[in-house]
Parts: C-alpha cells; structure tokens; sequence
C-alpha cells in the first residue's frame, strides 16, 4: 500500500482518484479535549497524521503524538500495521454509505405516509427523491404485486418497502464480505488512535470498536444461513450429508436433525 507525504496545510493535495493508499503528514497537530463545556477545549502537540483512503473517500484516521524525530517511522509503521484491514474498511465503509441510505429511504417512508394522512398524492419532488433511491428491479417487484393500474399514494410506500428490503440485504451482504476479507483476529491488531469518520446520522467512533460491531452482525448473518444452506446443498444441489459434515465441519446429528428424513 503507497504512502503518500503531505504537508499538514495541503493534504487535500495528496488526494488520488483511485486505490487504497495512506497519507501521512507530520507537525503540530490539534487535539480536542471531550468534555461537558459548550466549547471544548483543544490542545497542540508535534505528531503524526494518517488518513486511509479509498481514492478520494476517506476510510479512517489516527493521530498520535509523537516527537518529530520519530515522527515519519512511527507513521510508516502504524500505516503498515493497517494495511491489513484495508479491503475489509472498503466494503465496512460501503455498508455505512448503505445504511444512511436506508435512513434516508425510511425518512421518505414517513414523508409518504404523512401526505397520504391529509389524503394528498405525494408530490412530484418527493417521487423524484424515492426514484433516485429505486432499480427497475424494485419498481418491477411492486408492478408485479399491484398490477399495471395507476400508481396510487400506497404504490410508493410499498415502494420504498422494496427499497429497503433491499438496502438490508445489501448491509448484511457488506458485513459478510468484510468478515470473509478481515486479517486473522488477534495476530494483527488496530491502533486505539484510528478513528471511523463521522457522517450522516454517525458519529465519530474508534475504528476497533466500530469494526468489531460490524463483523459481529456479519458473523450472526452467516451463522443465520447455516440450516438453509445445509437443506438447500443436500436437497437441491445433491451433496450426500458426509460430504456436507466433510466441507462444513458441521455435526452429523445436527445435519440429521435439520432433515430428519432419508434422502
């Protein structure tokens, strides 16, 4: 992974249109203290900086305090010690974008709902603002289950019920893939000082914690999907049960005893 140099007064500079790379800038740095005051008190200190990016889109960011001698080593190595995690941030920064768009779609939901309450059609802005967050895929599921007739106030609440149905199943498919691309858990670790950027509706949090509570519903969701993909591998893709137990590492009585009849 490339480390690319800045000057603290020009990072924006440093920005590349593809790939995952760091940036890395070194001087006096800003600090806020948290507190309960209206205007929280700051601190400076000389340190490092490090911003990991996805072409323009910023994954995460570490500041650390460090003398200026050591400052351009210990970014190199914090920088290494990330690299790991990098494919894995991509997808978990995707399922973020996928979730503030399903908090969008659901705030369109109850503007729907609320100009249906006064018996008006939604306006043509607010169509446009639930067209911008559909496929053709979604509007042929609703087509398909309320006919060709003309679109109605409770067409577009169903609508945007497809819509986030589908949102859902897009964030548990990020979560898995982030699962399936993480590093070994406990061989390589991520420095307390990396942060996730805040964004829509998501405050600032450490990169660890946040990371952690992704995979772990990513996890759940695989986990959830065990006893259909066993009945689905034996029942429509004709694997016997010991080559199911062989490849899962999953018991032959618990196999049993999701299909209890012979095949």
């Amino acid at each position: 992974m490339d480390i690319v140099r800045a000057k603290l007064t020009d990072l924006d500079q440093a920005i590349r249109d593809e790939g995952v790379y760091v940036i890395l800038a070194t001087g006096r740095l800003i600090w806020r203290e948290s507190g309960t005051g209206w205007e929280p008190s700051t601190w400076q200190a000389h340190g490092t900086l490090l911003r990991l990016m996805d072409g323009p889109r910023l994954l995460a960011e570490c500041k650390l305090e460090v003398p200026p001698a050591q400052a351009e080593e210990r970014g190199e190595l914090i920088a290494a010690e990330i690299e790991p995690w990098a494919e894995s941030l991509r997808h978990l920064t995707g399922v973020r974008d996928l979730r503030e768009a399903l908090q969008r779609a659901d705030l369109l939901r109850q503007e729907v709902l609320t100009e249906l309450d006064f018996e008006l059609l939604p306006s043509d802005e607010l169509i446009d603002r639930i067209a911008a967050y559909s496929t053709p895929a979604d509007a042929l599921a609703v087509k398909e289950e309320v006919g060709p007739g003309p679109r109605e106030g409770f067409h577009y609440t169903l609508l945007l019920d497809v819509v986030m149905k589908r949102l859902r199943r897009e964030v548990a498919q990020g979560q898995r893939i982030a699962l399936a691309l993480a590093p070994p858990f406990g061989d390589i670790s991520i420095h307390p000082a990396w942060v996730m950027p805040a964004s829509i509706g998501q405050q600032e949090e450490p990169l660890a914690q946040a990371v952690a509570q992704e995979l772990l519903m990513g996890w759940r969701d695989a986990q959830n999907l065990r006893d259909p993909l066993v009945t689905w591998s034996i029942h429509e893709a004709g694997l016997t049960r010991g080559r199911v137990q062989e490849l899962s590492g999953i018991s032959r009585t618990t196999i049993n005893r999701l299909l209890p009849t012979a095949d």
